[in-house]
Order: C-alpha cells, then structure tokens, then sequence
C-alpha cells in the first residue's frame, strides 16, 4: 500500500463531510428533480441520511482509482467504512434520541452534525485500518459490496417502508411520495 494512503484517508474526511452536507440540501436547491433523488436525501428520515456518507465514499473511491491507488482491496475496505458509518449514523442517532427525546430543533441538529463527523471519521479510520491489514480480497465482491447500496437507495427512495427508520421527521411521509 502507498505511504500516501494514510494522508488521502484523512484528507477525504472533511471533504465527505463538506459533499453529504451539501448533498443535503442539493435536492431542495435542483427544484426537487427527480433525477437527484437516489443521490440526495430527499426527506429528514434517519435512512435518507446515509446518502450524505454513501456518495461521497464512493466518488472519493473512484478519485483512489484513477489515482493510480488501485488496490484489490480498497473496494471492500471503502464497503467496510461505509458500513461503519451508516451503523454510527444510524445507532448514534437512535441513542442520542433516546437519551434526549424532547431535544429541540437547534441541539438536535448539532447533534446530527457531531453524529456524521464523528462517523464519517470512524469509517475512515475502518477502512483505512483495513487497508493495511487486508490480504489481497476478491476485487468482484468488493466491488458488488460497495456499489450494493445503489439499488438499496434506489428502491428505499421511491418504495420505501413504513417504518420509523424511512418516516420524515418532520411531515411523517415515506420516500419521495411523501413529498407530494
């Protein structure tokens, strides 16, 4: 592995943080295009969240490809990552709303701020960690567990279930359905 791969994995947290935060809000700012949808979180359920971590990782992976930092493993550790992030994101927020239930609109967005630094850093550190440790692994099932959650967020977008994890906070719709 590169003796650069340890900076590139530091360096890509802050820009997946400052990407899924602008995601956040890319649907809104389209006109609510349809076409954006399976990219950006289109509503404030917790799932629709995990686009904000997912597409960064996935375009930073690519960069790391046509880098030249085109190792077997990278795709499953870059799968690895994002798995511990949605896991944080999702788990993270589950206890920090158990734990203060009647936050309010400001604490419960700094809140979700802190979540998504915190792991968006963890994943990082995942994948990196195993980057180093990682023998050479099946390029074709990294690859199909890191491209797997495309058709997850395809489907969950337009059919989703109803079910708290897909429900907006804030109208109590599902998908993009939802909003209309």
């Amino acid at each position: 592995m590169p003796q650069h791969a340890l900076a590139w994995d530091v360096a890509a947290i802050p820009a997946i943080i400052i990407a899924g935060t602008l995601l956040h809000f890319c649907f809104e700012w389209s006109g609510e295009r349809r076409g954006l949808a399976v990219f950006c979180p289109i509503n404030e359920s917790v799932w629709e969240h995990l686009k904000m971590a997912y597409w960064p990782v996935l375009i930073l992976t690519g960069a790391q490809f046509l880098a030249g930092a085109c190792v077997e493993q990278l795709p499953a550790a870059r799968a690895a990552g994002f798995l511990v992030m949605g896991a944080l994101i999702l788990g993270l927020y589950y206890v920090t709303d158990a734990l203060a239930p009647d936050a309010g609109m400001r604490t419960r967005l700094a809140l979700d701020g802190i979540i998504f630094v915190v792991a968006v850093s963890a994943g990082q550190f995942c994948s990196h960690a195993m980057l180093e440790t990682l023998g050479a692994a099946p390029l074709g099932v990294g690859l199909f567990l890191l491209l797997a959650p495309v058709a997850v967020f395809a489907v969950t977008t337009f059919m989703p279930p109803h079910t708290r994890l897909f429900e907006d906070q804030i109208t109590g719709g599902y998908g993009i359905a939802g909003r209309m």
